[in-house]
């Protein structure tokens, strides 16, 4: 077993907090992208939530 695996992240998944600290990134991200999306004009995102 490699105790210096890595995730997509670049978290040692084998480390006491992993779950914590990869579960804050997962939520950043998920900020970020609404973020990204509330510059996006409403009737663009009204056509592409009717496709």
């Amino acid at each position: 077993m490699n105790r210096l695996e890595e995730d997509k992240y670049g978290l040692y998944i084998h480390a006491p907090n992993y779950s914590e600290v990869r579960d804050r990134i997962v939520e950043s991200e998920k900020r970020t992208d609404m973020i990204k999306l509330n510059k996006i004009p409403r009737l663009i995102r009204y056509i592409y939530g009717a496709l």
